[in-house]
């Protein structure tokens, strides 16, 4: 039998418990938290640009040290 993995990650607006918004940070935090199980989906909350604090936070692709 094949299994179907379903994941969700709430980005809270791309802000992290320190207030600060870093798009490197929340993509690490999907790669070690999120990935290693591999699902099949992702539902990624409060990843959108309704408003313009967020509004593109995700659009660039972080950047590596």
């Amino acid at each position: 039998m094949e299994r179907l993995a379903i994941a969700s990650w709430n980005l809270h607006r791309g802000r992290g418990r320190d207030g600060q918004v870093d798009p490197g940070r929340i993509h690490a935090a999907l790669e070690t938290g999120l990935l290693p199980h591999r699902p099949y989906i992702v539902a990624l909350q409060e990843a959108d640009d309704e408003s313009p604090r967020q509004a593109g936070v995700l659009d660039a692709p972080p950047e590596r040290p």
